[in-house]
């Protein structure tokens, strides 16, 4: 018979003001404590403290196992709280811990991925210390921000904190330094272009620094962008926005000696520096040999497929979007042709692939923040590869992947953490599983 949770030693109520002492970090970026007036069993969630603080929180919900809370007033500061380098901190709800030194976020995540996947029941050794960030500011090459057209302005950048609300920016300090230092200059020109927006009508623009050509892209948009086509794609050049020419250089960035041209409206890393360092582990841990077949899903632009393709004998490359065209053309400007590239959902071709009874030496994945889910796991592991890697941004849907490919005879090797996204909570990982029946 399950232990009841004993309640606290105090009724907690919405508005009630307690003091709490701060423990560690949680999911969603979020700092966990302990109210010292409680039971110790009852959590304290809130945006903003820092492991060691003690500080006074509102109660802003009591739910039967935690409770949750605004930060009010930092009574003890921690000894890993630092001055956030950002003037729209804790206003603006783009980033979550620049409140936190470097050291400590990267604590904190490594942490988090251990205690996330040892719920799963995945040995805490296995998952190793994270990689940091080459650049804890200025890494970020893709933003998109939420913008407002008045006939006197234009607004750009994020929602505030826990708000549908938007809050103007005047900079953000993990856009790369051309992105962050020109704002004011896109604003300028996005409301000289009065086609792109009408007036008062909210609207979104993606920013992309493109690194190859040294240019930074600007794109008006409503809705999600599925596609070329869907938006205009202008270059920020003297102060003005112009059309980029169709037949004009493509953006793109390097890996290794490798040039990754990619399509706007598509996905790409938004750590040029941390990627590289992640798909030289990948294809390292990975170690195709000139006699493998590999499977590649969710290969996008094809930022893994270039390396992956040098040492394998054939690479089966799976995108279902329009990213797959742009993967086309690098693997023939890179001159490689043992690369099938297919364009299906990722499910849709693995089961293709058994019920032609085919098989795969190795397998890469991608998926996004949801995962690939039980049944791709189930389909993956027919396919009988010998070794997975799985890339991931979400340590809870990568956990829920993991335990199906365990019951299917896979063992865990290693769990790498990257430090993808600095000032913020998530993590990506390289999780590399080996086959043992």
């Amino acid at each position: 018979m399950k232990s009841e949770l004993k309640p606290p030693r105090k009724n907690f109520k919405s508005g009630d003001v307690v003091k709490v002492r701060f423990e560690t970090m949680a999911l969603g970026g979020r700092a966990k404590g302990v109210p010292l007036d409680a039971d110790p069993i009852v959590s304290v969630f809130v945006q903003g403290a820092a492991p060691g603080d003690l500080a006074l929180c509102r109660v802003t919900q009591v739910v039967k196992r935690y409770i949750e809370a605004d930060l009010v007033e930092v009574i003890e500061p921690s000894k890993c709280r630092v001055q956030p380098a950002c003037p729209h901190f804790g206003e603006c709800g783009g980033c979550q811990w620049q409140m936190l030194g470097y050291q400590a976020q990267l604590s904190a995540k490594e942490e988090l991925v251990r205690y996330i996947l040892a719920r799963k029941g995945i040995d805490r050794s296995l998952i190793k210390p994270i990689i940091p960030s080459p650049k804890e500011f200025g890494y970020r090459s893709r933003v998109d921000l939420e913008g407002f057209l008045s006939p006197e302005r234009c607004e750009l950048g994020f929602f505030k904190s826990r708000s549908h609300e938007r809050l103007d920016i005047r900079t953000c300090p993990i856009l790369m330094e051309p992105m962050d230092g020109s704002l004011e200059e896109i604003k300028t020109a996005i409301l000289n272009v009065r086609d792109i927006a009408a007036s008062n009508i909210p609207f979104k623009v993606r920013l992309i620094y493109d690194q190859l050509n040294r240019r930074i892209l600007v794109m008006p948009f409503r809705g999600t962008l599925r596609g070329r086509g869907e938006s205009t794609v202008f270059v920020l050049d003297d102060a003005k926005l112009h059309v980029m020419p169709e037949n004009g250089p493509m953006p793109g960035y390097q890996v290794g000696h490798f040039q990754i041209h990619f399509d706007p409206t598509g996905f790409i890393q938004v750590n040029p520096f941390v990627n590289e360092h992640l798909v030289k582990k990948a294809v390292e841990a990975l170690k195709p040999e000139k006699t493998d077949e590999v499977l590649e899903l969710f290969s996008g632009a094809g930022n893994f497929t270039m390396a992956l393709a040098q040492s394998a004998q054939k690479i089966f490359a799976i995108e279902n979007s329009p990213d797959i065209e742009m993967a086309k053309q690098n693997a023939d400007i890179a001159g490689l042709d043992n690369i099938e590239f297919i364009q299906s959902a990722a499910l849709d071709a693995v089961q293709f692939l058994n019920a032609k009874q085919s098989k795969a030496d190795l397998v890469l994945l991608d998926p996004p923040r949801e995962g690939g889910g039980q049944e791709l796991m189930r389909a993956i592991s027919r396919l009988g590869p010998r070794r997975i890697a799985y890339v991931s941004c979400h340590p809870r849907s990568l956990a829920l992947d993991l335990e199906s490919l365990i019951m299917m005879g896979y063992r865990v090797e290693s769990v790498q953490p990257f430090d993808m996204f600095p000032q913020t909570y998530h993590a990506e990982t390289l999780t590399i599983l080996d086959f043992h029946g």
